[in-house]
């Protein structure tokens, strides 16, 4: 389904964390590696690597190896809530839910991507699932990296000093977006954001792990909800 006619997403989950969102007007962000697809952020940062791999060898494409490099030696952690596009999905309510009640919670879309500005690093996104369509994604979203900082240096002019920064910024927004194929049946969106510290991190129990998580502020998010169905 094409991004642009999505227009609603559903987050599945049990019952006892239904009440806990709203009730503390907070979502869990889970760590990404203690998710179903624990490599997903290998696999997202091997697909760039080998796109900028392929790259020409020009300064631009060296920057972009420079920022990933970064990304991987600084050891940002990821975090997500996830969504689906799929209404009333019996594979999202039983991996999901809890055995005796589970919860599918309707989001509008375009009010989630427009109030998510208002967070601080945060940010939606749709996942890819194809290690192909991954990488000509990946491609694509560094081809327009390099089409915006030319365009800049073209009006403004001066040095490329900002360039490394923005190309390690645009890099983090991408990289917790791509998983195995696998999964491509969850039909996923998530609201990721990137910590490198560890203070605020929280620990809760999840199918016999032990996961990492932040408590994100809901406010902007629980306004676009308008339905939610027990099942």
């Amino acid at each position: 389904m094409n991004r642009n006619n999505v227009k609603y997403l559903w987050h599945y989950t049990d019952m006892d964390s239904f009440v806990k969102i709203f009730t503390g007007n907070k979502i869990w962000l889970s760590n990404a590696k203690f998710l179903n697809d624990a490599s997903e952020i290998v696999h997202a940062l091997d697909a760039v690597s080998a796109v900028i791999d392929r790259g020409d060898s020009d300064d631009f494409y060296k920057k972009c190896r420079g920022a990933l490099d970064r990304i991987i030696d600084s050891k940002l952690e990821f975090y997500v809530f996830c969504f689906c596009e799929k209404c009333d999905f019996l594979g999202m309510w039983r991996g999901y839910s809890s055995l005796d009640s589970g919860v599918s919670i309707r989001f509008k879309k375009s009010c989630v991507e427009n109030n998510i500005k208002n967070l601080e690093k945060a940010f939606l996104g749709k996942v890819s699932y194809s290690r192909l369509k991954t990488e000509d994604i990946i491609k694509d979203k560094i081809e327009k990296i390099k089409c915006v900082l030319d365009d800049v240096f073209d009006i403004v002019g001066g040095d490329r000093g900002g360039d490394d920064d923005y190309i390690y910024k645009t890099l983090i927004e991408m990289v917790p977006l791509y998983k195995d194929s696998g999964f491509s049946y969850e039909r996923e969106w998530r609201i990721h954001k990137n910590i490198d510290k560890k203070d605020n991190v929280k620990f809760r129990a999840c199918r016999g792990l032990v996961v990492p998580y932040i408590e994100f502020c809901a406010k902007y998010i629980l306004e676009c909800v308008d339905e939610v169905t027990v099942g």
